[in-house]
């Protein structure tokens, strides 16, 4: 399996057999590997005691998986997604653990990039998003709310009291609703409200 590096560990940690995956992916010959404690393969000064850990909660869970940064031969580092399994003999007693260690370094950047390019989109408001407009006498606005304010761009100062020509000429579709406002004033003398979708 080239896009796995397996491994068996012992009961403190340290690497009892290490197989061509790990070979590939960590760098370390077999010969290199075997006896060392696996916390050579993580940056970090408590890598032991963090490791030792993990290795407790395989053995009363059976598995554990983690995602963390892993440190190769040369130095360099990669994203690994790693499960650790608890090795128990026929009755049951613990004998060791299997480390399975994928390199999830590619899909660790793309997480990244679309988190930071989160937080440059911006949030929706909080409030509703119904833009509404009251139309008065001689089809002057005396009242808009936020959510219209910010769709046409104006303050609230700069927009009370203009005409209704003013949101018209801000809005799709503001225009054909004036029509319809005017036939329904003309034929029952009054305007009830109506909503643009």
């Amino acid at each position: 399996m080239q896009d796995y590096a397996l491994f068996l560990l012992d009961m403190d940690g340290q690497v009892a057999a290490w197989y061509g995956g790990a070979e590939r992916i960590y760098g370390y010959t077999s010969a290199e590997a075997i006896g060392q404690h696996v916390s050579i393969l993580y940056p970090g000064e408590d890598a032991a005691g963090k490791l030792q850990e993990k290795l407790k909660r395989a053995a009363g869970e059976g598995h554990v998986g983690t995602e963390a940064w892993n440190v190769k031969k040369d130095g360099s580092r990669f994203w690994a997604n790693a499960i650790t399994m608890a090795l128990r003999d026929e009755n049951g007693v613990l004998q060791g653990f299997a480390r399975m260690v994928r390199d999830f370094s590619d899909r660790h950047d793309r997480d990244e990039k679309l988190r930071h390019s989160r937080g440059r989109v911006r949030p929706l408001p909080a409030r509703g998003l119904v833009a509404g407009i009251v139309s008065g006498e001689f089809d002057r606005i005396p009242e808009a709310n936020d959510a219209f304010l910010e769709m046409v761009g104006y303050s609230r100062e700069e927009f009370a009291g203009r005409p209704l020509a003013l949101a018209r000429s801000h809005t799709a579709g503001i225009q054909s609703l004036g029509r319809t406002r005017a036939r329904r004033r003309s034929a029952i003398r009054a305007c009830t409200p109506f909503e643009k979708s």
